[in-house]
């Protein structure tokens, strides 16, 4: 779940030498994603300050401006903020849009692992299908990146733009660090 991203200075203390990877995502998408998702995650569920258990983590007051692009933005801020702080020598940030090939070509090799050819077959088989289909209802995936930013609330695409799109610029400038 995103919301350990919060926490993932903490885990970083635990295992300071632990390598990482985030995958990270344009925040339109996910935006898009977590407003349709009929069981969106906790952190978006709740917008008041009261109720949501994750908003002593994101550095400021949630209720300051009433918008779901607001309340969005200053989690996806407040998730790239917390990767930024960690040891950039043991991480690696992958852009969403480069999986799979980025498993073998940057997330292996950065956890000192091999992939087969025949792993690789089965991995770009595999990207045939939504990733959250079940095993019953096999759906083939259809690539939504436009169709998310033509559905898009334009209120929200505004606060999405303002606040959240910069720091995912500056995450994108920075995602192949590598560990030494």
């Amino acid at each position: 779940e995103s919301w350990n991203t919060l926490f993932s200075d903490l885990i970083s203390t635990a295992f300071p030498f632990t390598p990482w990877i985030f995958s990270i995502r344009d925040p339109i998408e996910v935006v898009v994603s977590v407003m349709e998702d009929p069981n969106p995650p906790t952190w978006y569920k709740y917008p008041n300050t009261a109720s949501n258990p994750f908003a002593p983590f994101i550095g400021h007051e949630l209720g300051l401006i009433d918008s779901p692009g607001y309340h969005f933005s200053s989690f996806y801020m407040a998730f790239c903020e917390a990767i930024m702080r960690l040891n950039q020598k043991n991480g690696a940030i992958v852009f969403y849009e480069e999986l799979p090939g980025a498993v073998w070509e940057v997330i292996a090799p950065h956890f000192g692992l091999s992939i087969t050819d025949k792993e690789i077959i089965r991995m770009t088989e595999v990207k045939k299908y939504y990733s959250k289909s079940t095993y019953k209802d096999t759906i083939l995936f259809s690539q939504d990146t436009l169709q998310k930013h033509e559905r898009i609330n334009n209120g929200v695409k505004a606060f999405v733009n303002e606040y959240a799109r910069p720091l995912f610029n500056l995450m994108l400038s920075k995602r192949y660090i590598q560990s030494k």
